[in-house]
């Protein structure tokens, strides 16, 4: 699908948001912010709630110094000027049907469902799972040409 300006909607997962807030891996660090401002700013951006959630979840509960609620929720409420799929039932049926047919858990099946659903031609994510899978799009690590810098 492609979104008013003609330039194609990319869906972003839960990873890519939280290595935007990660300084022990500052060239994902860089990749992630960039990548997310520049779909942000195009208005190319896509992610779901589920996406907004795990993100919460993640950087206020996981890291050794989780970031602040008010910082988290900014961050989410600028993401709200993206595309945010809300999964309808339908969506989740669809997603049940993935999962129960495939090794990805039902989580990750509906990333993918909320990632078709609104027209994205590329998914970004790390995660090995979704990337083992065929898909109505492309899925892409955006950190795989980042070689030894990833590592930092």
């Amino acid at each position: 699908m492609r979104t008013q300006a003609g330039v194609e909607r990319v869906f972003v997962d839960t990873n890519v948001l939280v290595y935007v807030f990660d300084p022990d891996a500052p060239a994902k660090q860089t990749c992630a912010r960039n990548l997310v401002i520049d779909h942000l700013g195009a208005g190319t951006l896509a992610l779901s709630t589920q996406v907004l959630l795990e993100f919460y979840w993640t950087v206020t509960r996981k890291p050794e110094i989780p970031l602040p609620h008010p910082v988290a929720a900014g961050f989410a409420r600028q993401l709200l000027a993206a595309h945010v799929v809300t999964p309808s039932a339908d969506l989740v049926v669809a997603a049940m049907e993935r999962s129960g047919a495939s090794p990805l858990s039902i989580w990750d099946a509906l990333i993918l469902e909320a990632a078709e659903s609104c027209g994205a031609s590329v998914l970004y994510t790390e995660d090995k799972h979704l990337q083992s899978v065929s898909a109505g799009l492309e899925i892409v690590d955006p950190f795989a040409d980042l070689g030894e810098q990833a590592a930092d």
